[in-house]
C-alpha cells in the first residue's frame, strides 16, 4: 500500500495494519469445525422435517380436495333429489287442489263441476296434513261472482226451444222431420 506524507502516516499505516491481523485472528478463533458441523446437521435434520411435513400437507390437501369434490356431487345429488320431491309434492298439491273444488262446486250446486278448478280466482290452501282448508270459501266466491254456473243443468238448445216446439229442447230426427214435413206426424 502506498504511504502518504501527511504527518503522521506511519501511524495511519501501523492502524491498518493492525485491524486487518486482528480481522484475521478473530475469524480463525471463531471458526469451530465441529460446531460448524453440528449446525450443519441440524439444519439438515430441520429440512427433512420440513419436507416431510409439507408432504403431509399437499397429501392432506389432496384428501380435503377429494373429499369436497364428494361432498359437493352428494350436495348436487340432494338438491336434485329435493327438487324432485318438492315437484312431485306441488303436482300431488294441485291434484287434491283440483278435487277439493270439484267437490265443494257439485255441493253448491254447479252445473259443471269438473270446469270450476280452472274458473277459480285464488289458490288452494292447505294444513300441515296436507288437507285443503278454504276450497268451499273458493268456490263460494266464485258462485257470488258468477251465478249461472250454479243452479240446475237446463236442457233445451241455444234458440230457447223455437226449433223443437214445446217438447222440452228435443231435436227431431230426419224421419221425424220429413213425416212433419209430409204432413203425417
Amino acid at each position: 500500500m502506498p504511504e502518504e506524507q501527511t504527518g503522521g502516516g506511519e501511524a495511519a499505516t501501523t492502524v491498518e495494519a493492525t485491524e486487518t491481523t486482528t480481522t484475521t485472528e478473530t475469524t480463525e478463533e471463531v471458526f469451530d469445525k465441529d460446531r460448524a458441523m453440528a449446525t450443519i446437521q441440524a439444519q439438515r435434520e430441520a429440512e427433512k422435517t420440513l419436507k416431510r411435513e409439507l408432504k403431509e400437507a399437499r397429501d392432506e390437501a389432496k384428501k380435503l380436495a377429494k373429499d369436497r369434490e364428494a361432498d359437493e356431487a352428494k350436495t348436487r345429488t340432494a338438491e336434485e333429489r329435493l327438487a324432485a320431491l318438492e315437484e312431485q309434492l306441488a303436482n300431488g298439491n294441485t291434484r287434491v287442489a283440483k278435487q277439493a273444488l270439484r267437490a265443494a262446486a257439485a255441493a253448491a250446486g254447479a252445473i259443471y263441476p269438473e270446469d270450476i278448478p280452472r274458473l277459480v280466482s285464488g289458490e288452494v290452501e292447505f294444513d300441515d296434513d296436507g288437507e285443503p282448508t278454504n276450497a268451499d270459501d273458493l268456490v263460494e266466491a266464485l258462485k257470488k261472482s258468477k251465478p249461472a254456473l250454479f243452479g240446475t243443468a237446463r236442457p233445451g238448445s241455444a234458440d230457447g226451444g223455437a226449433r223443437g216446439g214445446g217438447d222440452g229442447g228435443k231435436v227431431p230426427t230426419m224421419d221425424e222431420r220429413l213425416r212433419q214435413a209430409a204432413g203425417r206426424s
